[in-house]
Parts: C-alpha cells; sequence; structure tokens
C-alpha cells in the first residue's frame, strides 16, 4: 500500500481509466451482466502499479487524500480518504462516519470530473449517506454492492452557493417507477431540473456506470446512486 499523502510531489505515472465506446451503452432493463444480476467476474486485482498511478494522478489534480490502511477497508482495493474539497466541492458524509467516508481512489477521479458539473450548476457541497459500507450487499441478490469496494456514492442533497439546499426526498420531482430519469424536464422547479442536471450530465459523459435515482425502487427515494464498473462499457440509469 502507498503511503502518498496527495499532497503534490512528481509524477510518475498518469492514471487512466479503461477505455469506452464513443457512445453511452445505456442498459434498460435487468439483464446479464446488470446491476441486479452482475455476473461479471471482479477484474480488480491488488495492483500496487495501478494504485501509485491512481494516487499520483489525485496529486496531479490537487485532490487532498491520504491513503487507508487495507485493514481498515477489507475490499477496497485502492482505499483513500478525502482531507478537503475535490475541485471546489466538499463531500460530506451525513453522519459524519469515518467508516462511510474511505473511497476507492477510482471513485475519488470520478468525483472530480463530476465536479465540474456540479460547480457549473451552482453546488458547492454534496452530502452523502456512504460511499464505503463494509461488506454491502445488494438487497435480493446476496452479492456485493459496489459501497463494499468503495466504488459508490449515495448523494442525498446539495447545498448551493446561494444558500439554499436542494434535497433528493423533497425535490426530486416526478418519480414514477420505472421512468427513465434522464433527459432533465423543462416543466419541473429550478431545484429539480438541477438534480436532474448533474445527476444525468453525470450518465451522459459516463462517469459512473451504474446510476440508481427515486425512479428505481422505494430504497432510492432519498438519494442518488452512482457507481463505478471499471470492467462495463455500458451505462445503467434508472
Amino acid at each position: 500500500m502507498s503511503s502518498s499523502s496527495g499532497r503534490g510531489g512528481h509524477v510518475e505515472h498518469d492514471y487512466t481509466a479503461p477505455s469506452r465506446a464513443s457512445a453511452t451503452k445505456y442498459v434498460t432493463r435487468p439483464g446479464r451482466s446488470s446491476v441486479l444480476s452482475p455476473e461479471i467476474p471482479e477484474s480488480e486485482p491488488q495492483n500496487p502499479a495501478g494504485e501509485r498511478a491512481c494516487h499520483a494522478a489525485l496529486a496531479h489534480k490537487g485532490v487532498p487524500f491520504s491513503a487507508v490502511s487495507d485493514d481498515v477497508a477489507p475490499g477496497v482495493h485502492w482505499p483513500i480518504r478525502l482531507n478537503g474539497p475535490v475541485r471546489g466541492i466538499v463531500f460530506e458524509a451525513r453522519d459524519r462516519s469515518s467508516t462511510f467516508e474511505i473511497l476507492d481512489c477510482r471513485l475519488a477521479l470520478a468525483l472530480y470530473d463530476w465536479a465540474s458539473e456540479l460547480r457549473r450548476n451552482g453546488v458547492r457541497r454534496v452530502e452523502y449517506y456512504s460511499m464505503y459500507r463494509p461488506f454491502a450487499r445488494i438487497a435480493g441478490s446476496g452479492r456485493a454492492s459496489g459501497h463494499a469496494r468503495g466504488m459508490a456514492i449515495d448523494a442525498a442533497s446539495f447545498a448551493l452557493q446561494s444558500g439554499a439546499i436542494v434535497n433528493v426526498l423533497e425535490d426530486w420531482e416526478g418519480r414514477k417507477r420505472g421512468q427513465a430519469p434522464c433527459p432533465s424536464r423543462s416543466s419541473e422547479a429550478r431545484a429539480g431540473r438541477m438534480l436532474r442536471s448533474v445527476t444525468c450530465s453525470a450518465a451522459d459523459r459516463k462517469l459512473f456506470q451504474v446510476i440508481l435515482t427515486p425512479h428505481y425502487n422505494h430504497a432510492h427515494d432519498n438519494h442518488v446512486h452512482l457507481e463505478l464498473k471499471p470492467e462495463v462499457d455500458w451505462t445503467y440509469v434508472r
């Protein structure tokens, strides 16, 4: 495990995410290799060189972080903690749990890219339920959740530069089950449009491969789940 603090230093490697198709491939129903039936083997071996490269990429981007020992975060391949804002955006656990604040280095890079969309929509802070939940399982399947690997974030509310708080539970409009959450609806109130904008832009840019919204099921009424699956080339948005 690298002991990089993420506060600068010489960059010897440039971490590059797995290549993706030029167009987003949207998976619209449960099926083989979907989030509901994840039959893809986990292709994320312990890779010291890859971990060092990811740490170097975060340091190069100016993201403040510290590495976390493997024994503190079982199941997370490249565990870190964020030590400050990411591109000006604060990511804050709702219950301030130090465990829930652990994330895989690759998720931090995705959050860095997402931060540009958040800033464009006037967001200054994202409050989330968890990123890492030890040994978390997907309900109904028993398979490991992205949270068990520190590869997902459950975003609950967004604090804006104006001082307003936009809450998924209260401000996500038109949450009919099974209805496609994207694109954004011009008829919605400003808060609802903002929530869809930051969610749908993340999908369009393929920053995450699994995005679950209040349209998905009752368990997601109060948050948007955004998850990395580096081994796939599709995006599941529901």
